[in-house]
């Protein structure tokens, strides 16, 4: 009996599963902090979330992670602890994907870690390139069927621009390929096809160096006092969660604690600050947040690694940092993967993408 695949990815500040059948989860979880327990999560999250014996096809950036010495370890310890996971639910071994487009074993891994390490962007990517060339059989669950129709790199020219947490991908693809020869973030971030730029962990100190406070431009602080959390809850691109404590205090996720989390980016807070000046600063390190992603766009464009008239297949949760740029590129298709597979399956595209492929594999 062939059991049904499960992706999973293993990232440094997030642990995402998504099914075939598009019953996704994801777990925040601090890797360069927690990283002694990633077992014992995975395990829970398995066991709670998948009842039921699962193929695991898995993919990593968790091993840039500054808890390990280098990416050896992390990528010896993320797959360590899958392994260890799946063995206590008596699973069978998981599969890692590499960046050549094949999955292998735990051994393997180990010992190719450059070509396991933050392969995520590469699955999503060579599965957006090829599923429509895939058979309506080939495609075992509706989600998949549904991508085939879409418009995708099969026979034309396409920017896959997926914005997660953290970081920015924006992968050209070509006549069902993927255009780039890049295979590592170092490779990736020289011919800015990753941008490490999120819509949720990025620290605004990185952004900007100023902010416009009581009529004049006030130097910022250049501390972990605010992230693009707090600036997207502000210009009302997130929603609340006072349940959510992962911010750059450990304060509740919420507009008033997000304010005077900004106030303090210029030496103010909540008493000097009003949420109006709270939201005026937020506006402007949003527009800045764009423009670094319209400038990565366009100098994509410039080194002629994607065309002014590619197809943009747009996937992630923060499609808000786009605003920019769909307006400079207005010409532009541009299709939603969202729109296709839902916002909690969209979030978590690429461990929907390595389960793909690896069923396909099959």
């Amino acid at each position: 009996m062939t059991l049904p695949v499960l992706g999973v990815d293993l990232g440094g500040a997030n642990l995402k599963y998504v099914s075939l059948e598009g019953r996704a989860h994801c777990t925040a979880f601090p890797m360069w902090t927690d990283y002694q327990r990633l077992a014992s999560q995975l395990q829970l999250d398995l066991q709670e979330h998948y009842p039921g014996r699962h193929q695991v096809a898995a993919t990593m950036t968790g091993e840039l992670a500054d808890c390990f010495v280098d990416r050896q370890q992390g990528v010896d310890h993320i797959a360590q602890a899958l392994v260890s996971a799946c063995k206590a639910l008596h699973w069978p071994a998981p599969a890692f994907y590499h960046v050549d487009g094949t999955f292998h074993d735990e051994a393997e891994t180990r010992a190719h870690c450059d070509r396991a390490a933050a392969s995520n962007w590469h699955g999503l990517a060579n599965f957006v390139a090829k599923v429509s060339r895939w058979d309506a059989v080939e495609c075992l669950s509706d989600l998949m069927q549904q991508l085939t129709a879409a418009p995708t790199s099969a026979h034309s020219t396409a920017l896959l621009i997926d914005i997660g947490s953290t970081t920015s991908d924006l992968i050209p693809l070509k006549n069902g390929d993927i255009a780039s020869s890049s295979a590592t973030d170092f490779d990736r971030l020289k011919e800015r096809s990753l941008v490490y730029l999120g819509c949720q962990r990025t620290a605004v100190c990185s952004l900007i160096e100023q902010l416009p406070f009581a009529g004049t431009m006030v130097p910022v602080m250049r501390e972990l006092f605010a992230t693009m959390d707090d600036v997207r809850l502000l210009t009302g691109h997130q929603a609340e969660n006072n349940h959510d404590f992962d911010s750059a205090d450990g304060k509740a996720r919420g507009r008033l604690e997000a304010a005077n989390r900004m106030a303090r980016m210029i030496g103010l807070d909540h008493r000097n600050v009003s949420m109006q000046d709270a939201e005026s600063m937020a506006h402007h390190i949003h527009q800045q947040a764009q423009s670094v992603l319209t400038a990565a766009i366009d100098t994509l464009i410039a080194n002629e690694q994607t065309t002014e008239n590619a197809i943009w297949l747009i996937s992630g949760h923060g499609m808000d940092l786009l605003s920019e740029a769909r307006s400079k590129h207005s010409g532009t298709r541009m299709v939603s993967l969202q729109d296709i597979l839902g916002p909690e399956v969209s979030r978590s595209a690429p461990a929907f993408a390595i389960a793909a492929l690896y069923q396909h594999s099959l």
